[in-house]
């Protein structure tokens, strides 16, 4: 049986972000959301058979080209991709929205302009339920860990570009855990019990998602045989948006 509760994203946003938008959506005129001054949003084109992606931001303005109406939900929430459940066309149609607000604009508050800004311009209404999906947990394979531990230095923890496979730095499971459901739009959850950081270097085939796949080590032969782990399919409960409406904006 699942959960169903008001938007208070209380379980996977910061309260504070959402304080605003509840009091809002309960009809209540003593707290309104920072709104952006100026948004422009228009369809994107691709040049000579490209889409330009990029995503800027400075105390007073948001600039993302190439994006979904998903990754805006997903940065206005600070939700994962997995996260929001919707029409399919929100993962399908890129727009580049530039957004400017007067003065500076904490990130927290930028969030709460794009959470309005969504309102308005895309007439979004969601809530917030607790379903069970498709999930991963990362435990230790049979033969044991192939982990290289970390040598500490002053940098700290880092991960390096290496798509679509991982290369990092004083990595710890819960971290390579995190990654892991970046690269794979699916949650993972660490049950590997090892404490520590590690020198990650992980690579697979892009798009082998199968561990019979014939083009290379897939991720999950590659987890296996690069890092002695191992990926298990699970259901487990998750906090997820689901967005009940959302219109296509018109361009400006």
């Amino acid at each position: 049986m699942q959960r169903t509760h008001v938007m208070a994203l209380a379980l996977i946003v910061p309260a504070a972000w959402s304080a605003g938008w509840l009091q809002d959506q309960a009809g209540s005129q003593t707290s309104k959301r920072p709104e952006f001054d100026a948004v422009s949003i228009k369809a994107s084109s691709a040049r000579g058979g490209f889409l330009a992606i990029g995503t800027s931001a400075s105390p007073g303005s948001v600039t993302l080209t190439g994006t979904t109406p998903k990754d805006v939900i997903a940065r206005a929430y600070s939700l994962k991709r997995y996260q929001i459940l919707g029409p399919a066309w929100i993962d399908q149609e890129h727009y580049d929205i530039i957004a400017r607000a007067v003065g500076r604009a904490s990130d927290a508050e930028q969030r709460l302009m794009l959470q309005a800004m969504l309102t308005d311009r895309f007439q979004m209404v969601a809530h917030t339920e607790t379903r069970t999906l498709p999930a991963y947990e990362l435990v230790v394979g049979k033969k044991g860990p192939k982990l290289q531990a970390a040598k500490a230095d002053e940098i700290g923890s880092r991960v390096f570009p290496n798509a679509p496979g991982i290369s990092g730095k004083q990595i710890s499971m819960p971290r390579l855990a995190e990654l892991l459901s970046l690269k794979l739009d699916r949650p993972v959850a660490d049950e590997t019990g090892l404490p520590g950081v590690f020198d990650i270097e992980l690579k697979w085939t892009p798009d082998t998602t199968e561990p019979d796949a014939d083009l290379g080590p897939s991720v999950f032969t590659a987890i296996q045989e690069q890092l002695g782990l191992r990926l298990e399919g699970k259901k487990l409960p998750i906090d997820v948006l689901v967005v009940d409406h959302i219109s296509k904006p018109s361009a400006n």
